[in-house]
């Protein structure tokens, strides 16, 4: 992997690293959401279950989104 170039330079908007405690957490709330609605329902599973974007806002979340880079130098195709 010492060769690999990033094909496009894109990067976040913002200065978060990850956005992994948010992912975690919408998908505690998704699991939680999706135990309640089992309990509520009993045996009776024709209704729908909850949805990631139901629970959850991605525009909430650390990084906004990404952004591409024009005329970008070198340093920024290395992974």
């Amino acid at each position: 992997m010492s060769r690999s170039k990033k094909k496009h330079p894109a990067g976040k908007v913002t200065t978060a690293k990850s956005e992994k405690r948010d992912k975690v957490k919408a998908h505690r709330a998704l699991r939680v959401a999706e135990r309640r609605s089992l309990s509520l329902l009993g045996t009776d599973l024709d209704t729908d279950f909850p949805v990631i974007r139901n629970v959850s806002d991605v525009w909430a979340f650390e990084g906004d989104g990404k952004s591409y880079w024009n005329n970008a130098p070198a340093r920024h195709y290395r992974k």
